[in-house]
């Protein structure tokens, strides 16, 4: 189905506009309907030729994101799993990891595929909120699946 794009025009009185030039507008196709604008995000969803890649979405996740604002950026995780630093591991106190976690202590992961790559996103409890103590310790993008 090819969507028609039409343009309107309309004259400085039609539109009440502060200007003396015509206003052009877009008339986006009837698929589009269903768009809407994300004041949070601060762009137009749903739209494929307006929508952010989830490449670019990832990479603007930060160290000590709340799990809830990840999961507003990226939507929900293909899996999500609750465990532990193994004891004796140094996996946790990487100079990458923006918040270190203790062998012992509680780890998040959550993993997301697109585009073929694997994207992992580790949390670490950290408190400070009690509705959402989970924050953003490292982020990876690879190939294949850890």
């Amino acid at each position: 189905m090819a969507a028609e794009i039409s343009f309107m025009t309309l004259s400085p009185t039609d539109c009440k506009a502060r200007s003396s030039a015509p206003a052009r507008f877009i008339l986006l196709p009837r698929i589009m309907e269903n768009a809407r604008f994300s004041p949070r995000i601060g762009h137009i969803d749903r739209m494929f030729w307006f929508r952010q890649s989830f490449e670019k979405k990832f990479k603007r996740i930060k160290g000590g994101w709340t799990s809830s604002k990840v999961r507003q950026v990226l939507g929900e995780p293909a899996e999500a799993e609750d465990t532990k630093v193994p004891d004796g591991s140094v996996w946790g106190t990487q100079p990458a990891m923006a918040h270190k976690i203790q062998a012992g202590e509680p780890v998040r992961q959550w993993i997301f595929q697109a585009d073929g790559f694997f994207h992992y996103v580790w949390f670490a409890k950290v408190g400070g909120d009690p509705n959402d103590p989970w924050r953003v310790s490292v982020k990876i993008r690879v190939p294949r699946r850890l």
